[in-house]
């Protein structure tokens, strides 16, 4: 990802309302401060409700201000984002191919939204 070569600080600096977590992977994640929810989580659920502010907010309980840094660093870092998608996506079709199921849709469906 080129995303790598800005620091968490450089990020983080572009888009105020933004913190790292380590993911269950070890790899370091976005996420909006505040919330429990990493960037591509978030992003998943902002297609998935059909990029409805009031849906997302209320639904979700969370912060304006919150979604709209998802969304900023989203807009600057597709790829890092993308890339935390389809890794998603790749663990969803793993499970399935051996026969586990769930109910959220996928990262492809939410995908499509935008």
């Amino acid at each position: 990802m080129t995303t790598e070569q800005l620091s968490e600080a450089e990020r983080a600096a572009r888009v105020p309302g933004i913190e790292f977590v380590d993911g269950t992977d070890g790899t370091r994640r976005a996420k909006p401060i505040g919330t429990g929810l990493e960037v591509w989580e978030l992003m998943r659920i902002w297609w998935a409700c059909e990029e409805n502010m009031e849906e997302v907010t209320v639904g979700w309980t969370l912060e304006r201000s919150q979604v709209e840094a998802a969304l900023s660093y989203y807009g600057l870092f597709t790829e890092e984002i993308d890339w935390h998608l389809a890794e998603c996506e790749r663990a969803y079709d793993e499970a399935e191919a051996n026969g586990l199921t769930w109910n959220a849709p996928s990262s492809s469906e939410a995908h499509q939204r935008r």
